[in-house]
């Protein structure tokens, strides 16, 4: 048989390692509890609003990534003469778009103890739209959510609102 590997701990990470494959896995909470103490030491701390909100994304936890994302350009928007907060705010905004898809994607889903509710994916969508408007982002979002709500439009039995929708695309 062949070794399986090492298991190293390093910072926040345990590391497995072989001869072909390093992974790397981490402990969301420990991490979100570092970066609240780092908020908590300096509230200006833009990075880790965006850090908190990239992990609260990479959990599924989208609504508390909005709300993080919210409170970091509301920080950001006041001290927004420096360059480098100029490429933050872009930064979160982008991820704002992300987490408001996320959560149109997630309602538009079934589950076993919800129907999908179109309703409320529609306006995530319509917001992240908003968002995806503002200077400084990347072309290709606003398509993505006119698409998305031109599918939910079509679902609906919306179809004027739907081919609406696809002509802005």
């Amino acid at each position: 048989a062949t070794e399986a590997g090492n298991i190293f701990v390093a910072a926040d990470a345990l590391y497995t390692v072989s001869d072909t494959h390093v992974n790397a896995y981490f402990d969301p909470q420990e991490l979100e509890r570092k970066l609240r103490e780092r908020l908590n030491r300096d509230t200006n701390d833009l990075n880790a609003y965006i850090e908190l909100a990239d992990i609260y994304h990479h959990v599924t936890r989208n609504a508390d990534a909005l709300i993080e994302l919210n409170r970091g350009l509301a920080i950001a928007t006041k001290i927004k003469d420096d360059p480098k907060i100029v490429v933050a705010i872009t930064d979160m905004q982008t991820r704002k778009f992300d987490a408001l898809c996320a959560l149109g994607e997630a309602s538009r889903k079934s589950s076993e103890s919800a129907k999908p509710n179109l309703a409320a994916a529609s306006e995530y969508y319509k917001n992240a739209l908003a968002v995806a408007l503002l200077p400084g982002l990347p072309l290709d979002l606003p398509v993505s959510a006119l698409r998305a709500l031109a599918d939910i439009a079509a679902e609906c039995g919306a179809l004027d609102t739907a081919v609406g929708y696809y002509q802005q695309i």
